[in-house]
């Protein structure tokens, strides 16, 4: 028979999984991390615009529920054995009840956590958490697919009963991951690199590759780890030449819609910062200032802060307010109509208008 304390934890799963439903749109944008978000400064730089092609797990967590705290071990233990290991996915775990990264790091090792499987950070009063869920519920979780867009989002405490007093976590499923599209690792896939070199095969993953070159000019100097560091440093900078050249001629041609070459630029922004040693770079940085003034991706710009700034009111407003933000969504999608961002805007205006109707039935 089932404790009145896990009887309670399963109502309050189900009912977070419901209220997060109706408050996160599945196939939005997912934001980049706000200023209220703090990761280790010894540690990366996490933007989720470096890491399309990659899904992103990102566990909101607390530390003062005591029912969580006595879960939360096997939680992580599942989620890394399930997942720790796959370099197409990147896991990030944000504290949002205080303390700050040192804060969530000490948590987490109490918990047995691998600290070098997560990106470990903290957001200050849960604005990111209410913004990108519209709630501050207990260890929530959203996953970010391929793309960029939201795929999934729950409560990271589900699970199932597999047999007595074990359970399977959700995010450990091998599953999880089926609806974030066509994941990619960003160095080769079947490839292996020495333990001695996994910081820098780690920084590469997360599109931190200023890091990543920097620190194999390090490797390259020790002995031991001088030939493997070198065959990973031009690996690396055949990637980047090929991922910039890319998104260049993505950029460059004016046949493809503006909602491609806005992309493209963007992620050719993040790409090339503090990036030297890949002579693409400097052709890259010369037409990101020239493209800037681009008409087409002046509107691109425009649209999706615009819409960025409406879906956040989305988020916060009332039933009344909902049907208010429909027709400030079609002004975006008016306003900005063939931009991505004004696509995204018609799209979250219709599914406002079912939701009226289903509501109205």
């Amino acid at each position: 028979m089932m404790k009145f304390a896990e009887y309670k934890t399963t109502a309050v799963t189900i009912l977070g999984v419901l209220f997060l439903a109706t408050s996160l749109a599945t196939g939005a944008p997912m934001p980049e991390f706000g200023n209220s978000v703090q990761f280790d400064k010894s540690g990366p730089d996490i933007a989720i615009s470096r890491l399309k092609g990659k899904a992103i797990l990102i566990i909101f967590f607390q530390s003062w529920c005591g029912i969580c705290n006595g879960w939360a071990p096997e939680l992580i233990k599942q989620v890394e054995e399930a997942h720790g290991n796959n370099r197409s996915l990147i896991m990030v775990a944000i504290k949002t009840d205080g303390g700050g990264v040192s804060g969530a790091k000490n948590y987490l090792k109490s918990k047995k956590a691998d600290l070098t499987k997560w990106c470990i950070g903290s957001d200050k009063n849960a604005t990111f958490y209410k913004k990108v869920t519209g709630a501050n519920e207990l260890w929530g979780y959203v996953l970010v697919n391929s793309n960029g867009s939201i795929a999934k989002q729950g409560k990271a405490g589900s699970y199932r009963p597999i047999a007595k007093n074990k359970k399977q976590y959700s995010l450990s499923s091998k599953g999880l991951l089926k609806s974030c599209g066509k994941l990619e690792t960003i160095l080769p896939a079947n490839k292996e690199y020495p333990p001695e070199l996994s910081q820098i095969t780690r920084l590469a993953e997360l599109g931190c590759f200023g890091e990543a070159l920097s620190l194999c000019k390090s490797a390259t100097q020790r002995s031991k780890t001088r030939v493997a560091a070198k065959e990973l440093k031009q690996d690396i900078i055949n990637i980047l030449e090929t991922r910039i050249r890319s998104r260049m001629d993505t950029l460059k041609d004016t046949k493809k819609d503006g909602g491609s070459r806005y992309e493209s630029y963007k992620e050719l922004s993040v790409i090339i910062k503090d990036l030297r040693a890949v002579p693409a770079a400097t052709e890259a940085k010369i037409l990101l200032t020239k493209t800037k003034r681009d008409p087409v991706i002046q509107k691109e710009i425009k649209a999706e802060t615009a819409y960025l700034k409406v879906i956040h009111k989305l988020k916060k407003a009332s039933k009344s307010g909902r049907s208010r933000i429909s027709g400030e969504l079609k002004i975006i999608a008016k306003k900005y109509e063939g931009t991505k961002y004004g696509g995204l805007a018609e799209e979250e205006r219709q599914k406002l208008l079912n939701e009226s109707k289903n509501k109205s039935r």
